[in-house]
C-alpha cells in the first residue's frame, strides 16, 4: 500500500563520524518517501512536545541524527513513530521534523 504513495525522491544527510581533526563527516544519500508539510504537535527524544512542521513516509531506517534536506534547506528530525504491522513487523516509519 504504501509503496505507491511514496513516489517522491527525498535526501537525507546523515553523519558518518569525524575526521583527523574532529570535524563531522557527513553523506547525502537519496531515499523514496512522501514529504507532507502540516503542522503537529508530537513527543521528542528528551519527553517534550513540540511542534512538527511536516512528516516523511518512509520505509527506510533513519536516525535521529539525521538530517531531511528539502529546496537547499535542512530540517532535523525530531521524533520518529514505527507502525507494525498485524505481523508484528515494521511496515513503515513516520519522520517528524
Amino acid at each position: 500500500m504504501l509503496t505507491e504513495y511514496t513516489n517522491q525522491l527525498i535526501q537525507i544527510k546523515q553523519i558518518i563520524g569525524k575526521d583527523e581533526y574532529g570535524d563531522t563527516q557527513t553523506e547525502i544519500k537519496t531515499i523514496k518517501g512522501r514529504l507532507q508539510f502540516k503542522h503537529k504537535i508530537v513527543v521528542n527524544a528528551e519527553g517534550q512536545q513540540v511542534t512538527s512542521s511536516a512528516t516523511l513516509y518512509t520505509k527506510e531506517n533513519l536516525k535521529l541524527s539525521d538530517y531531511i534536506v528539502y529546496n537547499d534547506k535542512e530540517f532535523k528530525i525530531i521524533a520518529i513513530s514505527e507502525i507494525v504491522n498485524l505481523n508484528g513487523e515494521i511496515e513503515f516509519r513516520e519522520v517528524y521534523i
